[in-house]
């Protein structure tokens, strides 16, 4: 299924999925997993050498990729991805967080979502944040680190 800059796609559990950037295109990928579980998948392609493997039993290390931050019992989350070119951070969602301009989305994490298995994204431009202030979120930012080595 091609997609273009932007766009958001809910997989379903259980689907075999693979990604991939168009020949000579960059892609930006942002997983959220609801609840976590990768021990039942296995990597189908990956440049660090880590092709056909299963995912690993805890973060791992890779040089510029800082170590999970843990907030609260099973919730793993980067402060920013290896190349600074998005920043993650969970906090209570305000209404003015609709107006930020570097926010790309937000991912509803109160326990309602959390139960039901499936995710709730708001994207500024496209849902109204008022109706989900004082939620707990996790706020997906672009070029916050991006000079940041």
């Amino acid at each position: 299924m091609p997609l273009s800059a932007g766009s958001f796609v809910y997989i379903e559990s259980g689907v075999f999925h693979r990604t991939q950037a168009a020949p000579h295109s960059h892609l930006d990928l942002i997983e959220v997993e609801n609840p976590r579980n990768k021990f039942d998948l296995l990597r189908v392609g990956d440049e660090y050498g880590r092709t056909a493997k299963g995912y690993e039993p805890s973060a791992v290390s890779h040089e510029g990729l800082e170590p999970m931050q843990e907030m609260g019992r099973a919730i793993l989350y980067r402060s920013r991805d290896v190349t600074g070119t998005y920043t993650f951070a969970v906090t209570r969602l305000g209404s003015d967080h609709r107006s930020d301009a570097t926010l790309r989305a937000a991912v509803l994490m109160d326990i309602r979502h959390h139960l039901s298995g499936r995710i709730c994204l708001l994207v500024p431009d496209r849902h109204d944040f008022t109706e989900h202030a004082g939620s707990l979120a996790l706020l997906i930012r672009e070029g916050t680190f991006a000079s940041t080595p």
